[in-house]
Order: C-alpha cells, then sequence, then structure tokens
C-alpha cells in the first residue's frame, strides 16, 4: 500500500488501493517498540510517485461516508487510560466496518476470527489515545486517507504499530519527518511521551535542545515533569534572558495555568539571574510587571549576586588589573589568572625564548593573541579571585568540517559542566560566531579542548557576568 506525498501543513494522503477491496495480508510485525522509525529514500520515492485514480477516490469517498454516518458491524469504544472516581471522562464510540478492519491488521483478523473478547462483544476498547488519534486511525482503515496534526500522527503511529497496520506506520513515519519543526515539537514530544513513542520523542528534544527559542513558546502545555526534563537538560541552547523572555510571554497570556505551571517557580528554578546584565533585568522587569509576577522577580534579583558584564572575560580581568595597577606592580599571569596549556611548548615559536612564550601566553589568556589548537589540546583558564556567569562562547576562528571543540566550566577544577552538551561545538562553523548557554554556577575555572580535528585560531572569548570573589 503505498500514499503519495502530502503537504506539511496536514493535507491528506492517499494509500494506492481501494480501502474496501481486499489484499493480501500484511505481514505480522514485533509489537514490543512503540515510535516512529525514519522513512528510507525508497520509501519516500514510492510515496512521490503514487497518484490515486478517480475511481479510486470515488469509492474511498463512499467508504469513508458510511463510517461517518456510523454504517458499521462492529464498535470501536475510545476510553480513558486511567479513568478517576468521581471524574467524568470522555468516551467516544465509532461504528466500524470489520471486514475492512481484518483486511488491514492480522491483529483484528485473529481478534475477530476466534473466540475472543472483542468477537463474542462486537466491540473493541481501546485506552491511552486520545478520541482524535483513534478517530484519525479508523478513517485511514476505511479510506486510506491520514489528515491529522503533528501530535496526533505520533499517536496514529503508535496506534498503527500496536495492531499491525504497516501501511500507516509508513505513511506515519513519513509524515512526521516532514512536518517535524521548532514549532511543532512540543506538541509531538508531549504526544509521544504519553504513548511510549521513544523514537518519535527523541526527534522532537532534538529539535528543541537545537532550536530553543522558537520551541519553548510552546512548552507550556507540557507536562510539568516533561518541562523539567526538556528545561534541566545540558542540550538545551537558550541564554538565562532568554528563558526569562519566554516564561514573562507564558504569564502574559495566560497560558502557563493549564498545565498548573507557576512561572515564578520555574524562573527561581531554571533562570539564574546573576547571569542577568543590568539592561537585560530591566526588560524583565517590564515584563515581569505587566505578567502580574514582579514581586517575584524581585526577590530572586535580590537574591543574586551582582557581577559586571563581559564579552571576553578574561580581557575584562586585565583591564581591571591595569586600572589597579598601572605601573605593572604586580603580575597578572600567576595573581588575576592562571592559564594551563596541555604542551609544554605551547605558543613557542623557533625564534622566542622563554620570556617571549611568557608574553605570548598572557596576549593568548586574554583572547588577543591565536595560537592553534591541534587534535587532544586543551587550555584551561583559572581565576584566582574572580569567577564567571557563562551567558556564551565566542570563537574568534572558523571550524573546519569534522572539527568539534568542548568548553567545560568548573568552580573546583575538579567536576566539570559541560554547558553545551556533551557533543560540544561542532564544525563546519564560520569565524566570529557566538553561541549562547545557560550557566548553573559561577565559574572560576574553564577548559577549551580539541575533541577532533583542529582549531587554527585558538582563541575563546567568554561571554558572561564576571564576578569578584
Amino acid at each position: 500500500v503505498r500514499a503519495p506525498r502530502h503537504t506539511a501543513c496536514g493535507a491528506s494522503a492517499h494509500c494506492a488501493a481501494a480501502a474496501a477491496a481486499p489484499r493480501p495480508r500484511p505481514r505480522r510485525r514485533q509489537m514490543a517498540v512503540v515510535g516512529i522509525r525514519r522513512p528510507s529514500s525508497a520509501e519516500l520515492a514510492s510515496v512521490a510517485s503514487a497518484t490515486p485514480s478517480a475511481d479510486y477516490a470515488a469509492l474511498s469517498a463512499a467508504v469513508l461516508r458510511a463510517f461517518e454516518k456510523g454504517q458499521g458491524d462492529f464498535r470501536v469504544v475510545c476510553l480513558p487510560d486511567t479513568p478517576n472516581a468521581g471524574e467524568v471522562q470522555e468516551v467516544k464510540e465509532f461504528s466500524v466496518m470489520a471486514a475492512l478492519m481484518t483486511e488491514w491488521s492480522e491483529v483484528f483478523g485473529a481478534m475477530l476470527s476466534h473466540e475472543m473478547t472483542e468477537k463474542t462483544s462486537g466491540k473493541l476498547e481501546i485506552r491511552g489515545f486520545s478520541v482524535e488519534a483513534v478517530g484519525a486511525f479508523l478513517r485511514f482503515l476505511h479510506s486510506g486517507e491520514l489528515s491529522a496534526s503533528p501530535g496526533i500522527v505520533v499517536e496514529v503511529a503508535a496506534l498503527a504499530d500496536k495492531y499491525g497496520v504497516r501501511p500507516l506506520q509508513d505513511l506515519c513515519a513519513i509524515k512526521a519527518e516532514e512536518t517535524l519543526c521548532a514549532q511543532n515539537a512540543c506538541e509531538i514530544l508531549q504526544a509521544a511521551s504519553r504513548v511510549g513513542a521513544a523514537a518519535a520523542k527523541c526527534r522532537a528534544l532534538e529539535v528543541i535542545h537545537q532550536n530553543a527559542k522558537q520551541a519553548l513558546r510552546g512548552a507550556h502545555a507540557l507536562t510539568p515533569e516533561l518541562l523539567d526534563e526538556v528545561l534541566s537538560s545540558p542540550l538545551l541552547c537558550i541564554s538565562d534572558y532568554t528563558l526569562a523572555e519566554v516564561f514573562m510571554e507564558w504569564a502574559d497570556k495566560d497560558l502557563s495555568k493549564a498545565q498548573g505551571h507557576n512561572v515564578g517557580n520555574l524562573m527561581q528554578v531554571h533562570v539564574q539571574f546573576a547571569a542577568l546584565t543590568e539592561e537585560e533585568y530591566s526588560r524583565v522587569q517590564v515584563f515581569s510587571k505587566r505578567a502580574g509576577v514582579l514581586d517575584a522577580v524581585e526577590k530572586l534579583r535580590r537574591r543574586s549576586k551582582r557581577g559586571t558584564a563581559t564579552n571576553n572575560a578574561f580581557n575584562t580581568l586585565w583591564e581591571e588589573h591595569v586600572q589597579q595597577f598601572p605601573g605593572h606592580e604586580a603580575p597578572f599571569l600567576g595573581y588575576w589568572l592562571n592559564v594551563i596549556p596541555s604542551r609544554a611548548a605551547f605558543g613557542l615559536t623557533g625564534g622566542s625564548n622563554q620570556a617571549n612564550q611568557l608574553a605570548q601566553l598572557s596576549y593568548y589568556a586574554r583572547g588577543e593573541l591565536s595560537v592553534a589548537l591541534t587534535h587532544n589540546d586543551d587550555v584551561i583558564w583559572f581565576m584566582p579571585h574572580h569567577s564567571v556567569y557563562i551567558t556564551g562562547v565566542f570563537l574568534l576562528g572558523s571550524l573546519d568540517q569534522g572539527s568539534r571543540l568542548q568548553v567545560e566550566a568548573s568552580t573546583d577544577g575538579a567536576s566539570w559542566q559541560q554547558p553545551f552538551g556533551p557533543d560540544g561545538l561542532k564544525g563546519p562553523c564560520e569565524q566570529f560566531v557566538l553561541t549562547e548557554c545557560r550557566s548553573k554556577m559561577s565559574a572560576k575555572w574553564v577548559r577549551l579542548t580539541v575533541l577532533e580535528g583542529n582549531y587554527a585560531d585558538g582563541r575563546l572569548h567568554v561571554h558572561g557576568i564576571l564576578q569578584a570573589a
């Protein structure tokens, strides 16, 4: 069974064979794993080339009309997953054609050809799926068409897997792959988590992590547990200020109450107010007043330690050193900042001596001198008397395809956090690129490591809020 290509906005997709016509039984599938697999290029090509005939379309429409009118000989009842005592739950009953269901699925064939509960009662009960998903699933069985929102498609895929309808699974996989984007990733994540679709959940999380600013605007619809999983992930690429903006938008539009989210509590747990500049905090104040959460925001700000906003933390240290010791009475390296390269000959050229190397190391430490880093090289910066809330890193050089850097932060030099996740920063990447992040602590140690390839420029500017210890 093939289906023609559909549009990303939810247009119907059609099967090539008439829904009411007999067909060979599909191969029985193992039903232990529920998810949406990525379609192969051959499947995509076959879907693109399928063109249903006018006769098929007319027959499909006629069968679908009969389904919509309830002209069936078997009932499917959609029940809530876990009904609570005293709570009114939506129950929906569909009248379906048993012959069509058995042609699509060996599972349905077994139910209705043996003395099972479903055959004797004339009824199949489905729990744990929304009415919309069950309806879309049954309409496909009667017409070969699937028209549903991205989140519902995930549920339909799980139903297709549960009842062994392979053509529908393939169609859902193609549709999910084509429609998944930042705007609907949270909807898909919620549906995938609900029905246990592990593959679809991973794909949705990947999109959310990489497009956090756009994706999180719809995250108010997630359950509290799922939202906490998303916001606590080290892979989430978003700054504290941008996350605060998202929360303010939820509060302003009254979006957070549906799932019982408390914006004040979310700010306290997931936004580091010490990482905001004065200008950013002023904007958050304006938003929070309009959204009615000003008291909570001001309380969090009072608890945070103030610092100096910087686009190059180590050079800002140098400027403070020069201001305090204009005659260089105290050394910069060794007291204000320590830099520890992994190679003893780091920055040493053929004609340079130890004094030159020390001067070059000082220039490199504050991001003014380029020193090439190769595979497995690392450089550690340590600030004995200062720390920085990292809001992003700025690479002055480009990264080639296959090159990968890791930036880590630590309060003690022993346990390290990875603000950009375990994969770090990957090439290809152009020069002069700022990558934002959130920092859960004020770091005294920063480490740059070349995991793969090389970093020819070698320089790193740390953005954030610099604080005196």
